[in-house]
C-alpha cells in the first residue's frame, strides 16, 4: 500500500501550522504566512511582509472570507 505523507487535517499551504488565529496572513499564491487573533496585528504582519518580499499579501477575516487588508509592495492596497 502506498501511502503519500500527507495527514489528515493538515493543510498543506500552511506554513505557520503550530499558530492559531482568526485572522491569516495570505500571500499571492495562496499560502498561509501568518495568524493573529486581531486584525491589526495581522495587518501590521502583512505590511512587514510586503516590504520584505515582492508580491502582495492580504489579512483575511476566517469567519466570513472577507480582507481586511491588503498591501503590495509596502503599498497599502484599497
Amino acid at each position: 500500500m502506498l501511502t503519500l505523507g500527507l495527514t489528515f487535517g493538515v493543510n498543506p499551504f500552511d506554513r505557520c501550522p503550530t499558530q492559531v488565529g482568526r485572522y491569516h496572513v495570505i500571500d499571492v499564491s495562496g499560502f498561509i504566512r501568518a495568524k493573529s487573533d486581531y486584525g491589526f496585528t495581522a495587518e501590521g504582519n502583512a505590511a512587514a511582509l510586503s516590504y520584505r518580499e515582492p508580491g502582495r499579501f492580504s489579512a483575511i477575516d476566517t469567519r466570513d472570507g472577507s480582507t481586511y487588508a491588503a498591501y503590495c509592495d509596502g503599498e497599502e492596497l484599497v
